[in-house]
């Protein structure tokens, strides 16, 4: 890859393909929940969109009480924060903290990095084949 790596064009990426999959394999099979809540709040933030509560929810494809489990568990270890909105204080929004923002980051750099060693190494050892 030359040039800077587009962590948020790869979220963005990530989240898409992610969604296309439940075309051929049904949802409830494939959950990760809160890592699309921290893809979706990546690339929200971004892009300079507010994330309520009940967009995450949305965002994460399974049922409220489960993201919102979920939800409870990212904000415990310090990833996610809870802002009363300024607009609506009625709604709660979402922000991924410095901390969670650095972790999300670091994972799809790593997922990306491990992504392009190993189609490296299934060319090579087609070439010598």
């Amino acid at each position: 890859m030359s040039g800077p790596l587009d962590v948020v064009g790869a979220a963005r990426s990530i989240l898409a393909g992610r969604r296309r999959r439940h075309r051929f394999i049904p949802a409830e099979l494939l959950g990760e929940p809160a890592w699309d809540m921290l893809l979706d709040l990546l690339v929200s933030q971004a892009e300079g969109r507010d994330v309520s509560i009940k967009h995450a929810c949305i965002a994460s494809g399974v049922p409220n009480t489960t993201a919102k489990r979920c939800l409870d568990a990212l904000t415990a270890r310090g990833m996610v924060d809870h802002n009363p909105d300024p607009d609506d204080r009625r709604r709660t929004l979402l922000v991924l903290t410095p901390s969670g923002d650095a972790k999300v980051r670091a994972a799809i750099l790593d997922t990306l990095q491990f992504s392009v060693v190993s189609v490296q190494s299934d060319e090579s050892m087609m070439e010598a084949a």
